[in-house]
């Protein structure tokens, strides 16, 4: 079993799937016109995005 992260890993982590999201990237599930995002994708994105003190 693998060491759990750190917190600094963790947050390192967060701000790559932010970036992900900036571009537009980020969804749960693939379709031919853009994918979709679940509401509890969404909400979890408004969390992150609060954590760590960055905008839409």
């Amino acid at each position: 079993m693998t060491a759990k992260p750190s917190a600094s890993e963790l947050f390192a982590a967060l701000n790559v799937l932010i970036a992900i999201d900036d571009e537009n990237g980020l969804f749960d599930r693939g379709a031919e016109e853009g994918g979709y995002r679940s509401e509890e994708l969404e909400r979890a994105l408004i969390v992150i995005r609060s954590a760590l003190g960055v905008s839409d």
